[in-house]
């Protein structure tokens, strides 16, 4: 199923050279550390690499395809992409939209909010991105953010989180849900948001990563895993790979565990 539309005769037919194959990748322009453009405007981060780990153990090249958090499992169905790499949560049903190869991540939403805000009954205007799961959460109900006590949501959807950026920066919302490592690198990005907001200690979901395909595809699915596997098992590699991509989280024994558990043998 690898290349629908696309030479990728190189993963089945030895006698092609894999210069003529490409691996299409879906992938997100604003989900840091996982999924963006650098500083050269060339897509980057942990779940990209990852991607280019697999389609190098595959012996392709990639084609990055840029999509949003609202399009990306249409594009990923309708054959624009094999693979959707980006800050991609896995749930029930998300499942009956696409396969998921094994878990590459683990973390949680958590809030992002103004430090000087204490009245624990006092509503804020917080926002959120449209069609992530985060926003499943913030339709729920009450957020708690640190140690302030609960605030009142007032709803405010954002097209990316670069949006968000600017709506935070100019005091236009006064806080914002996404993942915990996405709104890190937001302040690492805006030091100025980072000396009047804060990110809550309590994580308010429950987010496992991975690597989408197309629904059926267990071809693919299977290549993905067998890559995935063999970089778990390396020793040091997926240490190193978070040293690079996401520092804070490299000697994270959660994660250390997850990959443990998932280096399956052939």
């Amino acid at each position: 199923m690898l290349g629908r539309g696309i030479v990728v005769l190189a993963l089945t037919a030895p006698h092609v050279s894999a210069a003529e194959a490409l691996l299409p990748i879906c992938y997100r322009e604003d989900t840091a550390p996982f999924s963006y453009l650098d500083a050269k405007g060339e897509p980057a981060g942990y779940t990209i690499e990852l991607c280019r780990r697999v389609a190098a153990s595959l012996n392709v090249e990639v084609k990055m395809v840029a999509v949003t958090a609202e399009d990306r499992f249409a594009r990923l169905a309708r054959g624009d992409c094999d693979l959707l790499c980006e800050a991609t949560s896995v749930t029930l049903k998300r499942r009956q939209q696409a396969d998921f190869s094994y878990y590459t991540f683990l973390t949680g939403a958590a809030f992002l909010y103004p430090k000087k805000i204490e009245d624990a009954g006092k509503s804020v205007i917080v926002g959120y991105l449209k069609g992530t799961t985060v926003e499943t959460a913030a339709r729920a109900g009450n957020i708690i953010g640190g140690n302030s006590g609960q605030f009142i949501l007032k709803e405010f959807e954002f097209e990316s989180h670069e949006e968000a950026q600017e709506a935070l920066a100019n005091g236009e919302v006064q806080g914002y849900l996404a993942d915990r490592e996405i709104l890190e690198s937001m302040l690492e990005e805006l030091p100025q948001l980072a000396e009047t907001h804060q990110i809550s200690k309590q994580s308010l979901t429950y987010e496992p990563y991975a690597i989408a395909v197309r629904l059926g595809d267990f071809e693919t699915r299977l290549k993905v895993d067998t890559a995935l596997a063999e970089l778990f098992t390396t020793p040091g590699t997926m240490r190193a790979l978070l040293s690079e991509q996401i520092p804070a989280r490299r000697n994270d024994p959660v994660l250390e565990e997850l990959f443990r558990i998932q280096a399956i043998p052939e």
